[in-house]
């Protein structure tokens, strides 16, 4: 369960540090200052924050397995919402 629960803390870090990479092109492909570019890093960083403590305490809840079974589907959905939302794009359900 532990190494779950930590190779689950790894993949989140990963993907920020993907984004840190990717983050000039991001900048430059959507016309961005640093400073403005520097706001999706951290809206991401605050989305995924929020989503570890609620996926925490439903861990917490529910029981691990059941919840790890069902949190990457529910995460990508969550911040696929939240990167339409702030692009103005169509929601695609």
């Amino acid at each position: 369960m532990l190494a779950a629960a930590c190779l689950g803390a790894l993949l989140c870090f990963l993907n920020l540090s993907a984004l840190n990479v990717v983050l000039p092109a991001v900048g430059r492909s959507l016309q961005a200052s640093p400073a403005q570019a520097s706001w999706i890093l951290l809206s991401y960083m605050l989305v995924s924050t929020v989503c570890i403590l609620s996926f925490g305490r439903l861990a917490d809840l529910w029981g691990l397995v059941r919840l790890l079974r069902i949190a990457p589907i529910s995460r990508e959905m969550i911040l696929n919402f939240v990167a339409q939302q702030s692009l103005g794009l169509p929601k695609s359900y």
